[in-house]
C-alpha cells in the first residue's frame, strides 16, 4: 500500500485505489472501514460499494494503520509511505 501524491489517495499491491480524507482510516462496528471525514472510503471501481476487500487488502490496510499508531505510540513522526 502506497500514499500518492494526490491528496488522501493509496494505491494497493492489487491495483485498487481508495481515497481517505487526510490518509486516516479506522474500522468501524460493523467491520467497514471508514476514512477521517465523513465515513465513507473512495475506491476506484464503479461498485465499490459491492465489492468487499481481498484478505491481501485488508491486510495491507491493517498494516499501514498499525504502523501508524505505532510511530505515534513511541514518539516518532510518522511514515509517508
Amino acid at each position: 500500500m502506497k500514499r500518492t501524491t494526490q491528496s488522501g489517495v493509496f494505491v494497493l499491491s492489487t491495483g485498487r485505489e481508495i481515497a481517505a480524507n487526510r490518509w486516516i482510516l479506522g474500522v468501524e462496528d460493523d467491520g467497514s472501514i471508514s476514512e477521517g471525514y465523513d465515513g465513507h472510503v473512495f475506491v476506484n471501481s464503479p461498485h465499490a460499494e459491492y465489492e468487499p476487500f481481498t484478505d491481501i487488502e485488508r491486510w495491507e490496510i491493517a498494516d499501514y494503520m498499525i504502523g501508524r499508531w505505532t510511530d505515534w505510540k513511541y514518539g516518532m513522526p510518522p511514515r509517508k509511505e
